[in-house]
Order: structure tokens, then sequence, then C-alpha cells
């Protein structure tokens, strides 16, 4: 049950941007929500829900450091968020 809530609630923060976000960033916007980092568990779960879960892209944003080195990071988009209904109404 704890899984499908977070997932649902990572759904709601994914509708709610209009571009990609990473993950360590999607941790803190679901802390934002009222979620605990305990209930959320590390950033890797994170990843591995957002991987698993149908209707959600992944891209590759570049980003710039302090020091002028770039970054490659994932980011994460609701591409389809009637997929993702549609998979969520078969969890029993």
């Amino acid at each position: 049950m704890r899984h499908k809530t977070l997932r649902r609630r990572i759904i709601a923060v994914l509708a709610s941007l209009n571009e990609p976000i990473t993950a360590v960033a999607l941790v803190d916007r679901l802390i934002e929500t009222g979620l605990s980092q305990r209930y959320i568990g590390n950033r890797a779960r994170v990843v591995q829900i957002l991987r698993s879960t149908k209707g959600v892209g992944r891209t590759r944003m570049n980003t710039t450091g302090l020091q002028g080195e770039t970054y490659t990071l994932d980011g994460y988009v609701l591409e389809d968020e009637e997929v993702f209904s549609a998979w969520a109404q078969t969890w029993k």
C-alpha cells in the first residue's frame, strides 16, 4: 500500500511540472508535499519507482557545476497520465 501511495504522489508532482525533474529534486518536492524522508526512502528507491512506472519517461539533462564542469543527469517527466491511470487500475 505504501508503495502505491508514494507512486501516486510522485505522479501528482510530475503532473504539476512542465519540465523534467531529477530524482534528488523530486525527493525534495515530495517532502514539501508532506511526506517524510523516512516514508519516501532514499533516492535510489525513488529512481526504481520512476523507472518501473508506466507513463513516466526519462530524459538526459546537462547541468554545469560551480567550477564550469558539465554533468549529465537523468530527468523524469510524466509522458502520459492516461497510461499511468489505466495501469494503476490493474493494481489489487
